[in-house]
């Protein structure tokens, strides 16, 4: 859900630009790790292209690597820019670059490539969307066992006054390792505008394993993010706090999405 706010005067937009970059410099690293977003109703204009910025940072998360070679996500800032194109009233195509900064050993990373295409039909009436994204990406082993992983994402929601809710049913697998079953990861988001330019919820993203198989709930991930959605600055911003509840779970992260960046007129 996008909220309208008119563009504050030339000094104003120096200091949003100032807070953005303060903001990327000491809070953004996402689970998996380079988005923790729900997909909801946005999608661009056909010919548009734009820039969105994910970053995220696990301020107190696990130490010890799930698998030889993983880099644990604790004190790891991960930034994300992703490119789209608008192709169509309904389609639009993604590039993702993720990297990563290994805050206690003061290293960078990049983090491979993801592609996506989306899907979404977010012109009905009763303010109903849904659609679909698909991503294919290449990661190295310090994010992932398997090279090649793809995801398929199905995007639902809807608005009625002041409220707001989007289900992202995800499924993730692996394209390039022994086992191909996908992982249930559903994601939901509920948020209420409390003014004409801000609004507030809550995210919860899950991991609730194979889909055929569900893991038991202690080895689930569960993850809970108040956020904050406001347009500033000629931006919009996704601004949260998350807490883990699982024992293997992150316990705290930050994350900040900047939207609303144009490439070009």
């Amino acid at each position: 859900m996008k909220v309208l706010l008119a563009a504050p005067r030339p000094l104003l937009q120096a200091r949003f630009r100032e807070t953005v970059v303060a903001l990327l410099l000491c809070s953004s690293q996402a689970w998996a790790a380079d988005e923790i977003q729900v997909y909801t109703d946005d999608i661009n204009e056909p010919g548009k292209a734009a820039l969105e910025l994910h970053t995220n940072y696990v301020v107190e998360g696990r130490k010890v690597a799930n698998y030889e070679g993983e880099l644990p996500p604790h004190h790891v800032l991960n930034i994300n820019p992703e490119f789209s194109l608008g192709l169509t009233k309904r389609v639009e195509l993604g590039l993702y670059l993720p990297m990563a900064y290994d805050v206690g050993n003061s290293t960078a990373y990049s983090n491979g490539v993801k592609f996506r295409v989306k899907w979404l039909n977010a012109d009905n009436p009763a303010d109903l969307y849904y659609g679909v994204n698909f991503e294919l990406g290449r990661t190295p082993l310090r994010v992932a066992e398997d090279k090649w992983n793809a995801e398929i994402r199905p995007i639902v929601g809807v608005e009625r006054g002041l409220w707001a809710v989007a289900f992202n049913p995800i499924l993730g697998f692996s394209v390039s390792g022994s086992s191909q079953k996908p992982e249930f990861e559903p994601a939901i988001k509920i948020n209420r505008r409390i003014s004409g330019d801000v609004a507030v919820g809550v995210e919860h993203y899950a991991g609730l394993g194979v889909i055929d198989h569900l893991s038991p709930a202690r080895q689930q991930s569960h993850a809970t993010y108040l956020v904050t959605d406001f347009h500033a600055g000629g931006f919009d911003f996704n601004l949260g706090l998350g807490r883990g509840w699982n024992e293997g779970d992150d316990k705290w992260t930050l994350k900040l999405i900047i939207g609303g960046i144009p490439l070009g007129k």
